[in-house]
């Protein structure tokens, strides 16, 4: 059987972090949020959240929010703002 946790040589994060993620993701906080918060890429904590990674800590219990709303910006081109394109998170 191969390594777990931060054992393996394929770890990014610590069994710290790990928990830490999974505290953020039952208090309902967004993915992205929690990956600048620790340290790590947003793929981490989504694939901790899915399950697929850290599963020896346990199943993960979150709820899923909603995608963000994007609000359109507008950008200055010759002849005037245009605002086609261009989304602001």
């Amino acid at each position: 059987r191969g390594l777990k946790g931060e054992n393996s040589p394929w770890a990014k994060i610590t069994e710290r972090q790990a928990l830490k993620i999974r505290r953020f993701l039952a208090a309902g906080e967004w993915k992205s949020d929690i990956a600048r918060e620790v340290g790590c890429g947003y793929q981490v904590v989504d694939m901790i959240a899915n399950g697929e990674t850290w599963k020896h800590l346990g199943p993960v219990e979150y709820k899923k929010k909603p995608a963000r709303e994007c609000k359109l910006r507008t950008k200055w081109k010759p002849g005037g703002y245009k605002t086609e394109g261009y989304l602001e998170r």
